[in-house]
């Protein structure tokens, strides 16, 4: 079986500044590693600032997790008297058992024996070991919202460019490493890759709550390091347990995700102002907006509480139920031409409603009963003002077009999306477009345009579609239709 493993890189951030992180390439065509050498540098828990030591039980060939057993990747072909090593010792492989059962949970998952006993560290025991930490967040809801609720993960390899030397790096759940600067610009944080000769080592995690580190997963295929496929299962976790127990015997530290972890469930994230679009008319108003992006249907929004709110009059509210497809919409009628209305949509689910500022008087709308307070405080998000009168035309198209930037000495590829200039209702002016631009439905710019263009870094070569989501705004708090526009690039 041919060896074909992956080794750990982090691009720092002045580099990610200056190389425009944002690139995806291959693993290998990287010249530099900021990954840490364990011979060099203290390895400490970036949630704590504690040593730790779990690291030394990862070796060349897979990381080990009984004084005769190790786990590794079926694709390096690890074989009967190759030789293991870790930081405490080595022996020779006698005999190893692929998972005969394969799927998409534990595929490319075999553990070897070794002929003599590895110790651990004096004062240690060998890892214990846990399912996928993606198990505790509450299904159908983005993992990206529990990440700090997880905690760390520290990943080991030995490949390219040192191969045979050990390698680690710390990430979270998203594959960001902790050091990562958020203002870094060009939209991506800079990322670790892996590369050529790190299948096999350990991927460690250090939840959250502070209880024991443990080893959930292992270096697979695959430039980043944290692939969902590459975690333990409770199924993988029992045949583990089982063929070890029937071949010599010795008993794994397996740990239940309860016993390690807990996750308390979130509110809903807050509506994007951008996406919520009105019309108005002579005595109504219909207001559409999209599911926040971090949410997913019903299983993370129950309800969404409208309200529309004028100085002096009773507060109108509505329920409106989360629904998986569909246009998330509603109707007040009864509003007055001429007057400016405070509209907020606040998503609600089991824990409550979306925190869109620090005092938010939606949230605590009843919507069933109607009952809310007169407090007319605008929050950065799911809030805006309503004029009740004509609003601004749609925009109707889009272009993108690509071109070069010099940045430096070299030339980078960028897109330029313009479209054409919207007219204002009589009497007042276009102030801004509320913009939202994807490239392949990654977003790529968010926010408000003064002018019709907006310019980004292309992340990746080859054909795509770029997608622009553009409210016209005019002065008095018109705003426009919302409409979603595509452009396709060879």
């Amino acid at each position: 079986m041919k060896k074909s493993a992956y080794r750990l890189f982090n691009i720092s951030v002045k580099q990610a500044a200056v190389m425009l992180a944002c690139i995806t390439t291959t693993a290998s065509s990287f010249a530099w590693t900021h990954a840490i050498d364990p011979l060099v540098s203290e390895i400490r828990s970036p949630l704590t600032a504690q040593p730790v030591n779990i690291w030394r039980f990862s070796g060349q060939l897979g990381t080990q997790i009984a004084p005769n057993w190790i786990v590794t990747a079926t694709h390096i072909g690890v074989k009967v008297n190759d030789t293991y090593r870790n930081s405490q010792g080595s022996a020779t492989v006698i005999g190893c058992f692929e998972n005969p059962t394969g799927g998409a949970d534990f595929s490319d998952l075999m553990i070897c024996r070794l002929n003599t006993s590895i110790q651990p560290p004096a004062g240690t025991s060998f890892p214990a070991l846990t399912a996928n930490p993606r198990l505790l967040v509450p299904a159908g809801t983005p993992v990206e919202r529990y990440t700090p609720q997880i905690g760390a993960f520290l990943v080991s390899g030995f490949g390219n460019p040192n191969f045979g030397q050990q390698r680690l790096v710390w990430l979270d759940f998203m594959n960001v490493p902790y050091e990562h600067d958020s203002t870094v610009s060009f939209n991506t944080p800079p990322m670790p890759y892996s590369a050529w000769g790190d299948s096999g080592g350990g991927i460690f995690w250090f939840p959250a709550s502070g209880s024991e580190p443990a080893l959930t997963g292992w270096m697979s295929f695959g430039s980043r390091p944290i692939n969902e496929e590459r975690f333990f299962t409770p199924t993988s976790l029992n045949w583990m347990t089982q063929t070890i127990a029937s071949n010599g015997g010795q008993t794994l530290r397996v740990r239940d995700l309860s016993q390690v972890q807990t996750v308390t469930r979130l509110s809903p994230p807050a509506v994007d102002n951008g996406t919520i679009s009105v019309n108005t008319s002579a005595s109504q108003a219909y207001i559409t907006w999209d599911r926040p992006a971090l949410a997913t249907a019903s299983t993370d929004i129950s309800l969404y509480t409208v309200t529309l709110a004028r100085p002096g009059m009773q507060t109108m509210v509505a329920g409106v139920r989360q629904t998986s497809t569909g246009t998330l919409s509603h109707t007040f009628t009864g509003i007055a031409t001429g007057h400016e209305y405070s509209l907020c949509v606040v998503p609600v689910n089991a824990a409550g409603g979306a925190q869109t500022a620090k005092s938010v008087s939606a949230a605590s709308i009843d919507p069933l009963t109607g009952t809310a307070p007169l407090n007319y405080h605008l929050p950065p998000n799911g809030c805006r003002k309503v004029y009740a009168s004509p609003r601004p035309a749609p925009v109707s198209s889009i272009t993108a077009t690509r071109f070069t930037r010099t940045i430096g000495s070299t030339r980078y590829p960028f897109i330029r999306v313009t479209w054409p200039a919207v007219t204002a209702p009589a009497g007042v002016r276009m102030q801004t477009y509320l913009t939202r631009v994807t490239e392949n439905n990654q977003i790529v710019f968010d926010g408000d345009v003064t002018n019709t263009i907006v310019e980004f870094h292309e992340t990746t070569a080859g054909p795509k579609t770029v997608c622009a989501t553009i409210t016209p705004v005019a002065t008095e708090s018109h705003f426009g239709e919302r409409r979603r526009l595509c452009a396709n690039l060879p």
